[in-house]
């Protein structure tokens, strides 16, 4: 299952190579390496999402990118919830860059709808400069930090296979309680006094 409709897969018995050349065939292809891949609980883009300056608008560059990350989504179902990060570097107010890196994430979030993905499956944080994966001291270090990610907050795992229960042992059979016997009368006959 590669998240091409079978009415539409050129190649149904054969995953879709998802690497940015040729994702709407549905066929492997020998491509550029991937630039979306899965990594323990995030999936991990290789380039970056740009966004126009102070803005959440997206850049048309970004487009290739979030239709893989789409296709990641629609590909893999039991991925069950989605966290669309937004982080900016520190510079500017706090507020601001919080308030921008939750619109972004949230736009990010609106893409990947249209494109597919089932709403209840996504949500949208923005974190602002909080949790930077570089120094803010540089540009490259700001660059870095300013990012979308996707964090994979629940995974369906079916639940392990269940072994038959042992067949349950027939129950032992019981003897029939030994027949009383009369209790002797006073004359030493069984049964009643005439």
């Amino acid at each position: 299952h590669d998240g091409i409709p079978d009415h539409l897969d050129k190649c149904p018995n054969e995953p879709e190579t998802i690497n940015g050349f040729q994702d709407d065939d549905g066929c492997p292809d020998v491509g550029p390496g991937p630039r979306v891949v899965i990594s323990g609980n995030q999936i991990v883009i290789k380039d970056k999402v740009y966004f126009d300056t102070g803005s959440d608008a997206l850049k048309p560059t970004s487009h290739s990118i979030l239709d893989q990350v789409a296709q990641i989504l629609r590909a893999n179902p039991q991925m069950l919830s989605v966290l669309v990060e937004g982080h900016t570097d520190n510079q500017g107010d706090l507020e601001m860059n919080v308030d921008l890196s939750q619109r972004r994430a949230q736009r990010v979030m609106a893409y990947l709808i249209d494109k597919g993905v089932e709403r209840k499956r996504l949500k949208a944080k923005g974190f602002g400069p909080k949790i930077p994966v570089a120094d803010n001291k540089d540009r490259e270090g700001r660059a870095q930090n300013r990012r979308v990610a996707f964090k994979i907050l629940v995974l369906y795992k079916a639940p392990p296979k269940l072994k038959a229960p042992p067949k349950p042992k027939a129950p032992p059979k019981l003897k029939a309680p030994p027949k009383p016997k009369a209790p002797p009368n006073s004359s030493g006959r069984l049964g009643g006094a005439r």
